[in-house]
C-alpha cells in the first residue's frame, strides 16, 4: 500500500532543529524515504536579519513511504507527534532583533509547538493537527470541496507603481500576499501544494499576463483561484481594469493595464471546473457585472464564484501603517479565526457574509459576490477548515435555543445540522423529538388561552386532546377533564334538554363529528318496574350491539369503505389498505367537513407522498408525517397563490418559492410560514430586493433596485444596498441612479437618510 504524508511546522523553527527532526523521522521503521524539502520563499523580501526563521515557518517534510499491512496511520502519526513534542517543544529559538518583516511587525510566536500531518491515501485526502495538547482538529474532503492537489492559485500584488504621479503606493499590498500565501498554504486551512502557488509581487503587465495565460492551459486543474490586490480602475463603459506595476495613465488612457476582460478570457480558456476570484481594489464590484454596460446586469463567466472588497462605484480602503488592508484582513481572519456556531468547513458564502458584516460593522462599504458556480450553490462549496468548528457546540446550539424559547431559530438549526450530517440518527431523533415537543407545547399553550382568556371550552378541549397524541402527560388530561366539568355546566348546555349536542372539531385540517351521550333523567317508579326496564333496556343494548356487528361486518366483508376513527375520537371514511384495523399503505379518506386525502399511511396515519384537497380548493400534493405537512410539497390556494418548497409539520420551512396571485414572486428562506434569511423578492412592476429576510420584513443588508421610479424617501435613487430594519433603509447605505452613479452614501433613519441628501 503506496501512501504520501506532508508534515508542514507551523511554529518557528532552525535549521539545525529541522535536520534533527529529518534523521529522527528516518529512523521510524517504514519511514526512512522522507526528505526534507523547502519551498520557495514565502515572504517577500525585505530589510530582514536572520530571515530563515521566518522562513521556516512554513517548512514541509513530505515523502512516499510503503506500509505494512499491520502498521495504520495513527501508528505514525503518534510517533511523528512525539520527535515534534522533544525536539520543537524543548529548545525555542526565537527571531533576532534586526528582523522586519514588510508589515513592520514579525508574525506573534506562540508558546506551543504546533504540527499539521496531511495524508493522501488511495485518493483521500485528510489532515490531523497536533500541538502540544494533542490532536486538536481533523479536516476531510467534502464532496464539493476543494481538491488541493488539483487546486491552482495565482496571487498577484501591486504596491508600487512607475507611474507615482497618478497612482499611490499601497505599502499593505504586500502583507496581503504574505497572508493569503500563507491561508493558501496552510495544511490546516486550504492546503494548497506549494508548487501549486504562484506569487507574484510588483510585477509589470506582460509578466502578470504570462503567467495567467500558462495557469489557464494546466490540463489536470479542477480548481483556479486569482487573488489581485492593488489599485482598480472603471475605463469608462463600466470596464474593470487592474494596475500593474508599470501601467500608465496618458491623457486619461490606460496603457500596459489588465484589463479584467483579459482576466475572464483565460478563465474561460481553462478546463477548470470552478473558478474563484478575490479582488481587493477600488472598483472592484465591476468584476461581478460581466462585460456590459448595465450596471445591474450581472453576467459573469459560468463556473466563477467572485468576491469583490467593494461596489462598482466604491473605494476599497486601507491604513498606510496597517499589516493589510481591510477587506483582506478581515478575509484573513475568516480563514484563520474561523466562523463560530458554522460548519466544520468554511464555505464560499461564509466567507462573503463574515467579510459584509465586519466592514459594514466599520462603516465601510460592503463588497459584493456573484456565484454562478457549476450544479453547485456558493454555500455548498467548501474551501477550507474551520478552525473555529466545535462539534459539540454546534450540536448543542439548537437545544440551547429550544431551552430559550427560540423555537423557529432552533427548527433553522436542526434543518442546517441534519444538512451538514445526514446519518447522524441521534440528531434526526432530536430534531424529532423537538418537532414534537415544540408542538406540543404551542397546543397546550392555545388551549389555556382559550380555557382562561375565552372561556371556550369545547375549543380548549380540542387543543389540548391534539396535544395528548404527541405527548403523554397526567395534567394534559386533567386539563381535558376541566374542559368536560366545565361544558357540562355551562349554562344553555344542550345536553340537559335530552338532545344530542354534534360539535365539529377540526385538527389539522379534518373535521370530524363528535357526538355526546344522550342524557335521560328517570322519573320515580317502583323498584319491579325499575328492574324490568333496567333487564329490557340490556337485552335492547345487547341487541343493537349484535346488530351493528353483523352490519359492520358485512361492510368490512362486502364493501371496501370503513369507517375510521382519528386518534382524537374524530370519524371518517376510509378506503384502501389496512393493517390491524388502521390505514395502511395507500389509501383514501373523507372527512365530515368534506376535505380529503389520498396517499401513503403508516399506523392510520398521513406518512409519505400524497395529495390533500380542502373543501375550499385548496390542494397539497407533496410529503406527509404524522398527518402534517412535512417535506417537500406544493400547496395551490384557490385564490391562486402557489408555494412550492419544504415544509415542517405543516408550516413552511427551509427553502421555497410563493407566487403570489397578484403576480408576485419570493424565493428563499422560510421560517414559520414567514420569509426568514436570505431570498429574492421579485414585484410583477420588475422591482426586485435580493437579501435579508426576517418576519417577512427586508431585515439586515440587502439590495433594492427599482425599475421604474424613485426607491422610498431618496429622490432619483434606482438601487440602494445597504442595511435593512422591519421593511425600512435603517444604518449605513448607499444610492445609485439610473445610469449606475453613486449619488449618496451614509446613515439612513426611518427610510431616510441622515446627511443631505445627495452628498456626491
Amino acid at each position: 500500500m503506496k501512501n504520501k504524508i506532508e508534515i508542514q511546522i507551523l511554529s518557528p523553527a532552525t535549521r539545525e532543529q529541522l535536520i534533527e527532526l529529518r534523521n529522527e523521522i528516518r529512523k521510524i521503521d517504514g519511514l526512512g524515504a522522507f526528505d526534507l524539502q523547502l519551498p520557495a520563499t514565502p515572504l517577500i523580501q525585505g530589510k530582514m536579519d536572520g530571515g530563515m526563521a521566518l522562513i521556516v515557518l512554513e517548512a514541509v517534510i513530505a515523502g512516499v513511504t510503503h506500509f505494512t499491512a499491520e502498521k495504520t496511520m495513527e501508528h505514525y502519526h503518534e510517533k511523528i507527534a512525539a520527535l515534534f513534542s522533544r525536539i520543537l517543544g524543548t529548545e525555542r529559538t526565537g527571531q533576532k532583533s534586526g528582523v522586519e518583516a514588510m508589515s513592520g511587525a514579525l508574525p506573534a510566536v506562540s508558546d506551543k509547538w504546533k504540527v499539521a500531518v496531511s495524508e493522501n491515501k488511495n485518493g483521500a485526502k485528510s489532515v490531523t493537527c497536533y500541538d502540544e495538547t494533542g490532536t486538536v482538529n481533523i479536516f476531510s474532503n467534502r464532496e464539493y470541496s476543494i481538491d488541493p492537489e488539483h487546486t491552482y492559485a495565482v496571487l498577484i500584488g501591486v504596491s508600487d507603481y512607475d507611474d507615482s504621479s497618478n497612482f499611490s503606493r499601497i505599502p499593505p499590498v504586500a502583507g496581503n500576499l504574505d497572508e493569503m500565501y500563507s491561508i493558501f498554504s496552510d495544511r490546516r486551512l486550504v492546503g494548497l501544494p506549494f508548487e501549486n502557488i504562484t506569487r507574484l509581487y510588483n510585477e509589470n503587465c506582460i509578466q502578470i499576463k504570462d503567467e495567467l495565460r500558462k495557469v489557464s492551459r494546466i490540463k489536470d486543474i479542477k480548481t483556479l483561484i486569482i487573488y489581485y490586490s492593488g489599485h482598480g480602475q472603471n475605463t469608462g463603459n463600466n470596464q474593470l481594469s487592474l494596475i500593474a506595476k508599470d501601467t500608465r495613465n496618458i491623457d486619461e488612457e490606460l496603457h500596459n493595464d489588465i484589463p479584467y476582460s483579459f482576466i475572464e478570457k483565460m478563465m474561460n480558456s481553462s478546463p477548470a471546473d470552478q473558478k474563484i476570484i478575490f479582488i481587493d481594489a477600488c472598483h472592484s464590484g465591476l468584476a461581478a457585472q460581466g462585460n456590459n454596460s448595465n450596471i445591474f446586469d450581472f453576467e459573469p463567466v459560468i463556473g466563477t464564484f467572485t468576491l469583490a472588497s467593494t461596489s462598482a462605484e466604491e473605494s476599497s480602503y486601507f491604513k498606510k501603517d496597517a499589516a493589510n488592508t481591510y477587506f483582506t484582513s478581515y478575509l484573513s481572519d475568516a480563514f484563520k479565526e474561523g466562523i463560530s456556531n458554522s460548519s466544520m468547513m468554511l464555505s464560499l458564502t461564509d466567507l462573503y457574509n463574515y467579510t459584509s458584516e465586519k466592514l459594514l460593522k466599520n462603516r465601510l462599504p460592503a463588497p459584493v459576490n456573484k456565484a454562478q458556480l457549476k450544479n453547485i450553490r456558493a454555500d455548498n462549496f467548501y474551501i477550507s477548515g474551520n478552525p473555529a468548528f466545535s462539534l459539540e457546540a454546534r450540536l448543542n446550539t439548537p437545544k440551547l435555543l429550544y431551552q430559550q424559547g427560540r423555537y423557529e431559530e432552533a427548527r433553522r438549526e436542526y434543518i442546517l445540522l441534519e444538512k451538514d450530517y445526514p446519518d447522524n440518527q441521534v440528531l434526526r431523533n432530536e430534531h424529532v423529538e423537538f418537532e414534537r415537543n415544540a408542538e406540543f407545547n404551542k397546543l397546550v399553550k392555545e388551549g389555556d388561552i382559550l380555557f382562561f382568556r375565552e372561556k371556550n371550552y369545547a375549543a380548549a378541549q380540542r387543543k389540548y386532546r391534539e396535544a395528548l397524541t404527541l405527548k403523554h402527560d397526567e395534567s394534559i388530561r386533567d386539563k381535558i377533564a376541566d374542559c368536560t366539568i366545565n361544558l357540562q355546566t355551562q349554562p344553555g348546555d344542550d345536553n340537559k334538554t335530552g338532545r344530542i349536542n354534534e360539535q365539529l372539531i377540526q385538527g389539522n385540517g379534518n373535521v370530524f363529528l363528535q357526538q355526546k351521550p344522550e342524557q335521560v333523567t328517570p322519573g320515580p317508579t317502583p323498584i319491579k318496574n325499575d328492574l324490568v326496564r333496567k333487564r329490557n333496556t340490556l337485552l335492547i343494548r345487547i341487541g343493537a350491539i349484535a346488530v351493528i356487528a353483523i352490519i359492520l361486518l358485512f361492510i368490512s366483508r362486502y364493501h371496501s369503505t370503513q369507517t375510521m376513527k382519528d386518534n382524537d375520537g374524530s370519524f371518517y371514511s376510509y378506503k384502501g389498505e389496512t393493517k390491524n384495523d388502521k390505514p395502511e399503505g395507500e389509501g383514501h379518506a373523507k372527512y365530515k367537513n368534506g376535505n380529503e386525502y389520498e396517499g401513503e399511511w403508516t399506523n392510520g396515519m398521513q406518512d409519505g407522498f400524497g395529495t390533500y384537497t380542502h373543501v375550499n380548493g385548496d390542494v397539497y400534493k407533496g410529503y406527509f408525517k404524522n398527518n402534517y405537512f412535512n417535506g417537500k410539497g406544493m400547496m395551490k390556494y384557490q385564490s391562486g397563490s402557489v408555494y412550492d418548497g419544504n415544509w415542517s409539520y405543516g408550516n413552511f420551512q427551509g427553502r421555497g418559492t410563493y407566487h403570489y396571485k397578484n403576480g408576485d414572486v419570493y424565493e428563499g428562506n422560510w421560517s414559520g410560514n414567514k420569509q426568514n434569511g436570505s431570498g429574492l423578492y421579485t414585484w410583477v412592476s420588475g422591482d426586485t430586493y435580493d437579501g435579508n429576510f426576517k418576519e417577512d420584513y427586508r431585515d439586515g443588508h440587502g439590495t433594492y433596485i427599482s425599475t421604474g421610479g424613485d426607491i422610498f424617501d431618496c429622490p432619483g435613487c434606482r438601487k440602494y444596498t445597504g442595511l435593512w430594519k422591519m421593511g425600512l433603509k435603517e444604518g449605513f447605505g448607499t444610492c445609485f441612479d439610473i445610469n449606475g452613479k453613486l449619488i449618496y452614501e451614509g446613515d439612513f433613519k426611518a427610510n431616510q437618510p441622515v446627511q443631505p441628501y445627495p452628498n456626491r
